[in-house]
């Protein structure tokens, strides 16, 4: 199958894959190198190291090299492609799961209906449960989907995992785009309980609206990650337009 995705979302997917063969302190292989491995030009390497590096992952030594850096976090990774947990997980070839999963059908609250963009008394399908990578407790995930393009049994028999990959798989909606918010907030008693850490903790949360190829919401989603095993960064450029 053709692989229509971007470029540079290739080969940062194929860098992280050589990556994960070398430890902390390690060189990594030269741009040329990595040029002639992957078949594209060093310009395209020098740009997704320079992404690598801003994240954190590598450490840049003039003269010297390119080295893997240490991170404090288990799992890292950037926030600018639209991709599931499984498939990061997956990538960096960890093992991905879930538990505590309930999915039922519910009537919204007023903020769901309007985030959703729904009629009044309209039925959402909701999703919650935590996620695992090697057994390792990570992130507890609820997701609201309308009822009106998902039918309830068809989501209970086919779910696996991943909101977006139900879509991607087994639904005729077609994700396009989202819209996320970065927020925080301390684990009450319910959320400590489901993460398996004190509480108090301090969790990154991410409220995400998914949107499909017409703009129509189609997921209202708030994601709890364990901070002390997941990190997201952000690559921010300078906009050096002159216009």
């Amino acid at each position: 199958m053709l692989d229509t995705r971007p470029l540079y979302v290739r080969v940062e997917e194929a860098l992280a894959s050589i990556l994960q063969k070398y430890q902390v302190g390690e060189r990594i292989p030269s741009e040329t190198e990595l040029s002639r491995r992957l078949g594209v030009s060093r310009v395209t390497i020098r740009e997704a190291l320079r992404t690598f590096e801003e994240r954190g992952l590598i450490v840049r030594k003039h003269g010297v090299g390119t080295f893997i850096a240490p991170s404090h976090a288990i799992f890292e990774t950037g926030l600018e492609v639209l991709e599931s947990l499984d498939e990061f997980l997956s990538r960096m070839g960890k093992q991905c799961g879930f538990a505590n999963l309930s999915i039922r059908e519910e009537t919204p609250d007023i903020a769901t209906e309007q985030k959703l963009q729904l009629p009044s008394g309209e039925k959402v399908i909701v999703i919650s449960r935590t996620r695992t990578a090697d057994e390792n407790i990570i992130a507890y995930m609820y997701d609201v989907i309308p009822a009106s393009i998902a039918r309830l049994e068809d989501v209970q028999m086919k779910f696996t995992g991943s909101v977006l990959d139900y879509f991607q798989e087994h639904s005729r909606v077609i994700p396009s785009f989202a819209l996320t918010h970065l927020l925080s907030e301390n684990a009450g008693k319910e959320l400590a309980s489901l993460l398996k850490v004190p509480k108090g903790t301090a969790l990154l949360v991410l409220e995400e609206t998914l949107y499909d190829d017409y703009g129509r919401p189609i997921n209202f989603s708030r994601n709890y990650y364990n901070t002390q095993l997941f990190r997201f960064s952000i690559v921010r450029r300078r906009n050096l337009s002159t216009s």
